[in-house]
C-alpha cells in the first residue's frame, strides 16, 4: 500500500491480513487459533533462535538473514541480487533461493539404491579427499530435476560419491558467495556462523562442505522439523503461553523429552 497505493495493492493482494500477534479463541473448547502465513517464515524462526543468519534446506536450498523491524527496504540492488523480503514485524527476513539441490541429491541417492546415512558418509569421505574443489557454478545446474541429475552424474564421471561431493561443494560455495553479496548490499561483514535447518541439517557431508568454505554451521533444536516446530514456537509466543522464543523452545523440548 505504501509503495503503490491501496487500489493497486488490493488488486495484487486481495486477501484479509491479520495483525502479526493476532489469535482467536474458539467458544466451544477455548482452543487458541493462530492465523499463519508461508510455512518457511516459521521454519526460519527456529534458525533465528540460535543465529540471525541461516541456510535453509529441503527440496530447495537458500539463505536467510533476519532484519526484523530494521529499516531495510527493497531496492534495485536487492532485486538484481535475487533477494526477497519475506515475513512481517519480528519475522521479517531477507531470503534467497540458491538451488533445488535437495531434489537432485535425493535423485542421485535413489539411483544408486543407497540409504541416506550411507550416501552422506560416502560423500563426506569424498569431500575430505577432493578438498574445496568446485566442478561447476551452481547456477549452471539445469532447472529440470532429471536433467540436473544427469548433469551432476556426468560431472562426477558416474561415480555416485563424487557426484554428491561436487554437488554439495558447489552448493556450499554458492551459499558463501550469496552471503557475501547480501551483506555487501547491507554494507556489513558477512557472518561465518549460520544456522542450518531442514533436511541437510542432519547431513554431515553438507556441513563439512560448508566448513570448507568458511562457515561455522550451528544446528538449532528441531532443525530437521523446523517448519512444524517454528509454527508451534510462534503460536506459543503469540497466544501468551510463552514470553519469548527461548521459553517456547524450552516448552517444546520439555514436551519431547517426556
Amino acid at each position: 500500500s505504501k509503495l503503490f497505493g491501496e487500489d493497486i495493492a488490493e488488486r495484487v493482494f486481495p486477501f484479509d491480513v491479520f495483525p502479526p500477534d493476532s489469535y482467536f479463541i474458539r467458544d466451544d473448547n477455548q482452543v487458541k487459533i493462530v492465523p499463519c502465513t508461508h510455512d518457511s517464515v516459521y521454519a526460519r524462526r527456529i534458525g533465528f533462535s540460535v543465529c540471525q543468519s541461516g541456510i535453509w534446506t529441503g527440496t530447495w536450498v537458500g539463505s536467510d538473514d533476519f532484519i526484523g523491524d530494521k529499516d531495510i527496504q527493497p531496492s534495485g540492488k536487492t532485486f538484481k541480487a535475487g533477494i526477497a523480503f519475506e515475513g512481517l514485524g519480528n519475522l521479517r527476513a531477507l531470503i534467497t533461493n540458491i538451488s533445488m539441490a535437495g531434489a537432485v541429491y535425493k535423485a542421485i541417492v535413489q539411483k544408486f539404491g543407497w540409504s541416506y546415512e550411507y550416501a552422506a558418509e560416502y560423500a563426506e569421505e569424498t569431500i575430505d579427499k577432493v578438498g574445496a574443489q568446485v566442478a561447476f557454478d551452481i547456477e549452471e545446474l539445469p532447472a529440470d530435476a532429471d536433467t540436473a541429475t544427469e548433469f551432476i552424474l556426468k560431472k562426477g564421471c558416474d561415480f555416485g560419491g563424487l557426484a554428491l561431493a561436487y554437488l554439495l561443494l558447489s552448493l556450499a560455495a554458492s551459499c558463501w558467495q550469496k552471503k557475501q553479496l547480501v551483506y555487501g548490499i547491507l554494507r556489513k561483514k558477512a557472518p561465518k556462523k549460520v544456522a542450518v535447518f531442514g533436511g541437510f541439517a542432519k547431513n554431515p557431508a553438507f556441513l563439512r562442505a560448508l566448513k570448507l568454505f568458511g562457515f561455522e554451521p550451528i544446528i538449532p533444536p528441531f532443525a530437521a522439523n523446523a517448519t512444524h516446530a517454528g509454527l508451534a514456537l510462534v503460536a506459543l509466543v503469540r497466544t501468551g503461553e510463552a514470553a519469548d522464543d527461548q521459553e517456547a523452545l524450552s516448552i517444546l523440548q520439555g514436551l519431547f523429552s517426556i
